[in-house]
């Protein structure tokens, strides 16, 4: 038999695959990218909320440097106030009117206010450094800045919980991104089982062939269009039976567990949300109504002070009588001050459980409940 010539052969085909069941449309092929889209704007309504959190954290902060502003200037009055006793009465000890030993008493009362004085000035101190973290100031930042707003004025609410609830359940950036994580997981679960059908692929494919009687790397590429005798084509059905399938079936299974815990925490948080917000409104009555009681006590013990050293004066009272009533006297001034503080935070809180605190720069312009305006 002698020896064949030397034939090179090519073919040229565009083939073309469509998916019919399996992969074809948003929930087989796209899925994942319908939950991704979910998944960014969870994202994106969590670092709001992330920052109406730090927008509550920074007003509590604040709230707190002004309540311990207000106790060391009140220690400062309650010093000067006990050396002027101790004045007067060293005056009548010189002339005999008076007992040395009522000075004694009222000289140890002055260092005791003295002392409480620096505790406050530590106190406001820490404040200030705690005010500095969570505005996120460095630790070298001046220590000389001082509040400019006094507390807010302490106002029984007219608020409508039921109304306050329904802004909090539409509005609140952690509930959005909790129903941004539900939909997110029931894109995947739909995806997951539209995952488990059969697949069945159509395949077109159009081409034609060339052949060159020589030999060699250069005969090859030129022989596809050498000799084309014409077009051919040809289609067919590709299917693949889901068998078991059970790899399928457990993912499946699994997008399902997912979506069902996401609308769990989803519903639980709404549960936990609308409480909040009533506990809130709640808070702020009842800090409301303390506030009042407590100046009223503030008042009353300061007529007290004036009645107990005018009876001093007169010989009717003792330096324990006067002592003892400028204790209580500033001890509800400090009652008075706290209550301020707890409206204060109340109304910070239910601010921001109804989710109206501001997330961004944007919202400081048409948002500001309860925001106060520090100064240096």
């Amino acid at each position: 038999m002698g020896a064949q010539e030397p034939v090179q052969r090519a073919r040229v085909e565009l083939s073309v695959t469509q998916p019919l069941l399996r992969n074809a449309g948003r929930r087989g092929a796209a899925s994942v990218l319908a939950a991704s889209a979910h998944g960014i704007r969870a994202a994106e309504h969590g670092v709001r909320f992330t920052a109406q959190q730090q927008v509550f954290d920074t007003m509590v902060a604040y709230w707190t440097l002004v309540a311990t502003e207000h106790e060391r200037t009140l220690f400062q009055t309650s010093v000067e106030r006990s050396a002027k006793l101790v004045e007067e009465t060293r005056a009548l000890v010189d002339a005999d009117q008076r007992p040395r030993g009522d000075l004694r008493q009222f000289e140890g009362n002055l260092v005791n206010r003295q002392r409480s004085l620096l505790e406050a000035e530590g106190s406001r101190m820490q404040a200030l450094h705690r005010l500095q973290l969570v505005m996120g100031l460095p630790a070298s930042a001046a220590a000389s800045w001082r509040p400019s707003d006094n507390f807010p004025a302490a106002t029984p609410p007219t608020a409508d919980g039921a109304q306050l609830t329904d802004t909090a359940i539409k509005g609140r950036p952690d509930l959005l991104a909790a129903r941004e994580a539900v939909a997110a997981s029931e894109a995947l679960y739909k995806g997951a089982d539209h995952n488990t059908l059969p697949a069945l692929d159509l395949n077109v494919a159009i081409g034609y062939s060339g052949a060159l009687d020589d030999d060699g790397v250069g005969p090859f590429f030129e022989a596809a269009g050498s000799n084309v005798p014409g077009v051919s084509g040809g289609a067919s059905l590709t299917l693949e039976l889901p068998v078991g399938n059970r790899a399928q079936g457990a993912l499946r299974d699994l997008a399902h567990a997912q979506q069902m815990a996401d609308e769990i925490a989803r519903d639980d948080l709404a549960r936990t949300v609308r409480t909040q917000v009533l506990a809130a409104l709640d808070a702020l009555r009842y800090s409301a109504a303390t506030v009042e009681a407590a100046r009223k006590a503030e008042a009353y013990y300061e007529l007290a002070l004036q009645d107990e050293r005018d009876k001093l004066r007169a010989g009717l009272s003792t330096v324990i009588d006067v002592v003892l009533t400028e204790e209580r006297l500033t001890q509800a001034q400090l009652s008075r001050v706290q209550s301020e503080l707890s409206y204060a935070v109340a109304l910070a809180q239910l601010s921001r459980d109804s989710g109206a605190l501001p997330a961004s720069e944007a919202d400081l312009q048409t948002n500001s409940a309860g925001a106060p305006n520090g100064g240096r």
